[in-house]
């Protein structure tokens, strides 16, 4: 099976990369998505790779899309799209909101089909996205085994969800002064 990872260069996208690639021999490409829309889909289709993981990148557009790509989204697409839906979810008390979604990519943003959908365990908000990031890696690992002996990704309609832009970081300090968010909880449901 060939997989490719389009992703940027930071920390908690190379533990990503790390804790996938100890299952799965991944190519690693680290741009931008302006970069890879612009000038690498031809370079990205000639690779022929059975699945593109996206992490961490802005909306795709144009020919890209018709490559097989799947998206990790930190939150659950279904009710938080777009951009820091953890915090949204926090913000609003709604800890059932803390999970990473892996879906298919289409035309509109995180709206694609679910693959997998996994909560989040986490201990310390200081420690969210790495603790994400984690849960993420975990959940695209069990995704790819599935395709691997399936041939195929498991697939569930999405619900679209409300779409939420980036959180001011003002908003976020607030959140991390709240009491009950640095503890850890059993079970979202």
């Amino acid at each position: 099976m060939k997989v490719v990872l389009l992703t940027t260069k930071t920390r908690h996208h190379d533990l990503f990369y790390m804790m996938v690639s100890r299952y799965f021999d991944l190519e690693l490409i680290y741009e931008s998505s302006e970069f890879i829309i612009n000038k690498q889909y031809e370079e990205l289709k000639a690779k022929n790779a059975d699945v593109y993981i996206v992490f961490g990148l802005d909306k795709l557009k144009g020919g890209i899309l018709d490559l097989p790509l799947i998206n990790i989204h930190r939150g659950d697409s279904e009710q938080y799209r777009g951009l820091d839906s953890l915090w949204w979810a926090l913000k609003e008390r709604n800890l059932a909101g803390m999970k990473v979604t892996v879906h298919f990519i289409d035309n509109e943003l995180d709206t694609g089909d679910i693959i997998i959908q996994k909560n989040i365990w986490w201990w310390s908000l200081d420690n969210l996205l790495i603790d994400s990031t984690k849960v993420a890696a975990r959940a695209v690992i069990k995704a790819l085994k599935y395709y691997q002996k399936h041939g195929k990704f498991k697939r569930k309609k999405a619900k679209r969800g409300r779409y939420f832009s980036q959180m001011p970081e003002r908003v976020k300090d607030e959140l991390r002064q709240r009491k009950g968010y640095s503890i850890p909880f059993s079970r979202c449901r």
